[in-house]
This record gives C-alpha cells, structure tokens and sequence, in this order.
C-alpha cells in the first residue's frame, strides 16, 4: 500500500556562551559553543503540511536548545592555561586509540586462526595461536595505564593558555551587558 506524504525538515544553528569557574585558579572564562540540529514533520495524504512544518521547527527549535543545554568543548582556562577534570577526562579517552584496533584485530585473527587449527585436528597449534587472546587483552590494560597517567595539563602552560586565548575570554574581559530600554 502506497501512502502520499510529505516530510518538512528544519534544520537551525544556535550558539550559546559557556561559563567555567577554573577549579586550578578560579578565575572565571567563557567560551561560545556553536551546534546545529534538525525536526521533521510529516503530513499524511499532504493533508497537514502546516502542521508539520509547525512540528519540525519546533522539534528542531527542542533539539537544539537541548543540544546548547548540553555542550560542552575543551578548552583550557585563558589565565592559568589549566584543563578542568572533565575535560582531562576526555582528553585522556582520546589517547592510544590505535591500541583499541590492534587489540580488536589480534583478539579475531587469533580465534580465527585456532578455530581453524582445531578445525584441521591440530590442537597444539590452536592452543599456541590463542596465546594471542592475553597477549591482545594485555594491549588494552596497558593503553587503560597509560591514558590513567596522561595529563594534559603537565609541562609549561604557555602553549595551552595561548589556545585557550583563541577560544575563550575571561568573564572580566567581556564587555559589560547593554542596558535594555
């Protein structure tokens, strides 16, 4: 069975300012956050088309406010050019990746290959070719101990506060707000 419709889709980009309170020297900074999101509506038999165009901006309009609500980037703090813990916390999920991959291709090759050898009859080899299963599941132990001890804050912090200076002011370097008439 063939149903008509058509689909309204609306998509929006909002910015929104967000303040940090540095946990290192407590100065105040802000940096703006930019994302774009998407609603649909949907009219049966074309029948409801400003119904749904209604109900796509505002799922888009929903989404969106939700999605600035929600975000947040990493960016170190302009004064003390220190990264807050939740931000470590991501930078640190984002280091060794490669590791994940290895181990994920020797942990299959390796049962891959003893299924194959116990297949065949030969089950000394088998035993021999899943050793790679430890030795695969030992990569990712030591990628979790070196994310552990990863701190992006260590070493001189020019560099970080130069960039943190590209991306955020201090609240004390904002221009004060407009008076509204």
């Amino acid at each position: 069975m063939f149903i008509a419709y058509n689909k309204h889709t609306v998509t929006l980009t909002g910015t929104a300012l967000k303040g940090i309170t540095c946990e290192h020297c407590k100065e105040q900074y802000v940096y703006a956050v930019q994302r774009t999101e998407s609603g649909i509506g949907i009219s049966p038999y074309m029948l409801a088309d400003e119904s749904a165009a209604a109900t796509a901006q505002a799922d888009a309009n929903t989404n969106l406010q939700r999605s600035l609500q929600n975000a947040y980037e990493i960016v170190p703090c302009p004064n003390c050019g220190s990264y807050q813990a939740k931000m470590v916390a991501e930078l640190r999920g984002t280091q060794h990746k490669w590791m994940m991959g290895v181990a994920a291709v020797g942990m299959i090759a390796s049962l891959l290959a003893a299924f194959f050898a116990l297949v065949s009859g030969d089950k000394m080899l088998a035993g021999i070719l899943l050793a790679g299963l430890p030795i695969s599941l030992g990569l990712l132990f030591y990628r979790q101990w070196l994310c552990d001890r990863y701190d992006p804050n260590a070493g001189d912090p020019k560099e970080r506060i130069e960039l943190a200076r590209t991306m955020a002011l201090l609240k004390s370097e904002l221009p004060p707000p407009k008076a509204q008439a």
